[in-house]
């Protein structure tokens, strides 16, 4: 788990999740927006476990009305349990980090086949179970908004908490749904 970070304060997630057709594999794209106060480290901890970091890219501070300067790649270090994002100093904006990551989740994101035999997946993150597939500061404690992009085979359906905003044809056969909630939560379920 990684550790408390004083004067961090996570404001929103956004996550793009692509499901397969079969399999266990996924891949999310996590887009963290977060401010840091005069106590907070010049590093993001964030909880992961077991999944495989692609990327990791960090966005400087911008305050309105700045051009957003974009996300540089970080040096991130991963023990298959904290990611480590090294920060740069300016505080006092709102700064993201996007880290994309793919694997077979060992818990948090359950798959395999329902009552009537079909194919299904199920985000079961309580109380600190995202961190087997998602990078994300994981504790009940810690609220954020939450918006999920997930992109599915055309057949299936997406249901989470929130309001659906879309729902999208995507290539390959696909359906992209996005749900979103406004109201900050602990990683909604999906």
């Amino acid at each position: 788990m990684a550790a408390q970070q004083p004067g961090l304060d996570v404001v929103s997630y956004r996550y793009r999740v692509i499901l397969p057709d079969s399999g266990g594999n996924v891949q999310v794209s996590a887009e963290i927006a977060f401010r840091r106060g005069g106590a907070a480290s010049d590093t993001l901890l964030l909880d992961l476990v077991g999944m495989h970091v692609d990327f990791a890219g960090y966005e400087p501070a911008f305050r309105r009305g700045e051009p957003e300067p974009g996300f540089n790649e970080a040096d991130e270090t991963y023990d298959r349990r904290v990611l480590r994002i090294p920060l740069g100093t300016k505080k006092g904006g709102l700064e993201r980090v996007r880290v994309i990551v793919s694997g077979t989740p060992q818990d948090g994101l359950i798959g395999g086949a329902d009552a009537r035999g079909e194919r299904s997946f199920f985000a079961d993150h309580w109380p600190e179970r995202a961190r087997h597939w998602l990078p994300s500061v994981d504790r009940p404690a810690d609220k954020a908004e939450v918006t999920w992009m997930v992109t599915v085979p055309a057949a299936w359906r997406v249901v989470a908490n929130g309001t659906l905003v879309s729902r999208v044809s995507a290539p390959g056969g696909r359906t992209t749904w996005t749900w979103t909630s406004r109201t900050p939560s602990p990683r909604t379920r999906w």
